[in-house]
């Protein structure tokens, strides 16, 4: 219990420390981030007040479309923490910086991992719990409840968040005391990854919108929507009681409410000591073994990236730099299976498009050039991600690379071409099956394709530039790359490039929009002037972060 304590007072030094030292733009990211976190709180409970407050509103059938809400979100949330336990735990239990120095201190092992799980729980929980309190929370707001309905709503949320985390963290230090933890964390990553984008398409596949429209439906239709929603029932699971315990809440059910809460807190309480135990025999022998892994010998044939490189009219050096990028990116699950959210997310934004009532041939060409930003914005999304953090990604190899006869100019626009192709594909896949949805005409087809083009370009330029004047080279997660204060810098200026594109086209599109509705006769020189001053802001979106960017690098003291 002592060791427990000193650790817990370490890691509260720790955030007091890193709040204290905290630099100006620290502070501005904090905030940037607080309001973002706000804004996305307010969003999700005003979406979930509407559709509470519309099934309320259905006598017959909306208690029972209710449970049947709060079960399938409930269960949603249950695989939803066990998965990212998983990674969590791996991640915060046996690929942490600072195990090394635990180990080999005077601290049992036992509050070693006590403490790591409770930080694991932390870390796999934050980000279900900023998306469902405000959900649960919604119920409270409809159903007119007191400050009593959150604070037993807590009370549910927290034995209920540690069961399936525990079940998780159970899971990996059985799975790793025989496997190593680097593979396992790539396979859960993997299929964490795979789940979300099913998730994802599954959800919108549903239409919710059809819940809240002005078109009047009857009890059949609603019931056949939530039945396209059941999940697979059963009294023992803990979504099950978190369910009952909300359901008595709103029906001011004592007995109900109580029947649940001694459910789930005795079920937390078994897990917790289940896990330790269990982890007093395992923990330590999977932690010696997490470090290694199966190393499979190479053959002497070359692998497919390798024969794909050399029918490449490219020199030698960027080549070589070009299978280094693929080998890395298809080796590491956490960069390749976020291909399933991205695949997922163009689904999404198709359907979208071809499902919006537009009849009109203003309106549709309209929301063409709408839509253009919109396209930006994913790319600048897709950017962030994965073109951003290219540079930081060579982590400690970085002086391989310095120390080698590659030049950083060569290096970094080896990264800029390899980056540019799949975002100019992905855009201009986007602009065209939407603009062909939508029915637009010659001229705006002819213009998205072009914006687009540049667009990918300035994106580009500016997320490898960038990403080297703002690098990261030590991190035990490639997401904390673009989460930093480069990343946040980046996101702006990409958005403020994007809507200056738009802004420089609306002219020559209003024009276009005169000449087709009411015959007016109006130069194309807007036109031109317009197209010019996108190329060279876009030049400039490349030049002068890649100038930069290899100035920064060449001068970085190794």
């Amino acid at each position: 219990m002592r060791d427990l304590f000193l650790l817990t007072k370490l890691r509260y030094r720790l955030i007091v420390n890193s709040i204290r030292s905290m630099s100006r733009g620290g502070v501005y990211k904090f905030i940037f981030f607080f309001v973002l976190g706000l804004l996305f709180i307010i969003g999700d409970y005003s979406f979930f007040f509407r559709i509470i407050e519309y099934l309320k509103g259905e006598e017959l059938i909306g208690p029972i479309l209710i449970a049947q809400l709060l079960d399938m979100m409930a269960l949603t949330f249950f695989f939803m923490l066990f998965f990212s336990s998983v990674v969590a735990a791996i991640s915060t239990m046996y690929l942490s910086s600072d195990l090394d120095l635990l180990i080999s201190s005077p601290l049992s092992i036992t509050s070693v991992f006590v403490s790591k799980f409770f930080q694991s729980m932390l870390n796999s929980s934050w980000m279900v719990l900023l998306f469902g309190i405000p959900m649960f929370s919604a119920f409270g707001g409809v159903y007119d409840q007191g400050i009593g309905f959150y604070c037993l709503m807590l009370l549910l949320l927290l034995p209920f968040i540690i069961i399936p985390g525990g079940l998780g963290i159970l899971f990996t230090v059985c799975i790793i005391r025989y496997f190593p933890a680097k593979r396992i964390q790539q396979g859960m990553t993997f299929l964490i990854m795979l789940f979300m984008a099913g998730l994802v398409v599954f959800f919108r596949f549903m239409r919710p919108e059809a819940l809240y429209s002005e078109i009047e439906m009857d009890d059949n239709l609603l019931m056949a929507f939530f039945d396209t929603l059941k999940l697979p029932k059963s009294p023992y699971l803990p979504s099950a009681w978190l369910t009952k315990g909300f359901l008595s809440l709103i029906n001011n059910d004592g007995a109900g409410i109580e029947m649940s809460l001694i459910y789930l807190f005795s079920t937390a309480i078994i897990t917790i000591i289940v896990v330790i135990i269990i982890a007093r025999k395992v923990y330590f022998a999977g932690l010696s073994e997490s470090g290694t892994t199966s190393i499979r010998e190479k053959g002497k044939r070359k692998d497919f990236i390798e024969m794909t490189a050399n029918l490449l009219p490219l020199p030698v050096h960027p080549k070589a730099l070009l299978v280094k990028d693929a080998k890395v990116f298809i080796r590491d699950a956490g960069q390749w299976s976020q291909l399933f959210i991205l695949g997922a997310l163009v689904v999404v934004y198709i359907f979208n498009i071809k499902n919006l009532p537009l009849h009109s041939y203003y309106l549709k060409n309209l929301v063409a050039f709408l839509n253009l930003g919109l396209a930006g914005f994913v790319l600048a999304s897709v950017a962030i991600r994965f073109v951003f953090p290219s540079v930081s990604l060579e982590g400690g190899a970085i002086w391989v690379i310095k120390c080698s006869p590659i030049s950083m100019k060569s290096f970094l626009w080896e990264k800029f071409f390899a980056f540019w192709l799949p975002l100019l594909f992905l855009g201009e896949l986007l602009m065209i099956v939407s603009n062909i949805l939508l029915g637009v005409d010659r001229f705006m087809m002819i213009l998205s394709i072009i914006s687009i083009f540049f667009i990918t370009l300035g994106v580009t330029g500016l997320g490898v530039g960038m990403g080297a004047i703002y690098p990261r080279f030590k991190h035990e997660n490639i997401a904390q790359v673009a989460a930093g204060a480069g990343g946040v810098i980046y996101m702006i200026i990409c958005l403020a490039y994007i809507g200056a594109v738009l802004i420089l086209e609306a002219r020559p599109v209003y024009v276009h929009f005169k000449r087709q509705f009411f015959f007016h006769d109006y130069s194309l020189s807007g036109l031109y002037v317009a197209v010019t001053a996108v190329l060279v802001m876009t030049v400039s979106a490349i030049i002068i972060p890649m100038r930069k960017g290899i100035k920064a690098l060449e001068e970085m003291d190794m």
